[in-house]
């Protein structure tokens, strides 16, 4: 029947299903936070350590990109 969508096997691992785009990565994502999470609860100092070089390495990274951004800003400004 044209109006019927028919059940394809591969539609249920790869997440292309036309109700839930992206599927896949959301089943990914919350198994990667449930290991995640049992390893902070198993490991606490190793956890604190290894959230602590997180947040730097994050801050770091946040700095380059807006001083990269403000310098492309101001090249845009001078030339309007």
């Amino acid at each position: 029947m044209p109006g019927q969508r028919r059940w394809c096997p591969r539609s249920r691992w790869n997440g292309q299903h036309s109700s839930l785009p992206g599927r896949g990565w959301t089943v990914f994502t919350g198994v990667l936070s449930v290991i995640a999470g049992l390893m902070l609860l198993a490991w606490p100092s190793l956890s604190l350590l290894t959230l602590s070089l997180l947040a730097g390495l994050w801050l770091v990274m946040l700095g380059a990109v807006q001083l990269s951004l403000a310098r492309q800003l101001r090249s845009a400004v001078r030339v309007a």
